[in-house]
């Protein structure tokens, strides 16, 4: 037995679902006002409702919320958190935080193939843009590789006087199949 509502198992929405009666509380929703499922619209993660969503609440509060979203019917935006700071990043075309319009890589792909999306408009507008320069190619996005490995020097090759110092011959000496050829010649 599998809730509709939050899809973890051992109850039914009809019986009670802990996790609606919180979201009904913590959003002042309506039984009627909740949807069938637990999955956010705005950013399709399924375990929070858009009222509740931490995606939205930082767009919300850099105002870059696409203009087609509308917030569904008995939710309110939320609120955006306390802790957030002034630098905080938030990307209105790809919609990530972790970055905003300069940085973003699907922005600068779209605007170089023409392909923008026809309800986004640019708030923040990305350097490429305004700097008058149109390149071939989007600005490769920041690098978080490791920094490039440097060649190792060649061996130098040694020559027979060098292959004699005490250290081979010590070496040689530990060989067993040395002694033996020793032995023998």
């Amino acid at each position: 037995m599998t809730c509709s509502y939050c899809q973890l198992g051992g109850h039914r929405r009809a019986d009670g679902c802990p996790l609606a009666t919180k979201d009904m509380k913590t959003l002042g929703l309506t039984e009627a006002a909740l949807p069938p499922t637990r999955q956010c619209s705005y950013c399709n993660v399924v375990g929070h409702l858009d009222g509740a969503c931490p995606v939205l609440s930082v767009h919300a509060r850099f105002q870059k919320i696409p203009s087609t979203y509308r917030m569904p019917s008995g939710q309110h935006l939320p609120r955006s958190p306390a802790s957030a700071s002034k630098s905080a990043r938030a990307c209105g075309y790809c919609l990530s935080i972790k970055h905003d319009e300069q940085q973003c890589r699907w922005l600068a792909i779209s605007v170089q193939r023409g392909t923008l999306r026809p309800d986004y408009a640019f708030m923040n507008p990305p350097r490429f843009l305004t700097d008058g320069i149109k390149s071939e190619e989007p600005p490769a996005p920041p690098s978080t590789s490791q920094p490039p490995k440097t060649k190792k020097p060649k061996r130098k090759k040694m020559t027979k006087q060098e292959g004699h110092s005490s250290t081979s011959k010590n070496c040689q000496a530990n060989d067993p199949n040395e002694k033996k050829r020793r032995k023998v010649s």
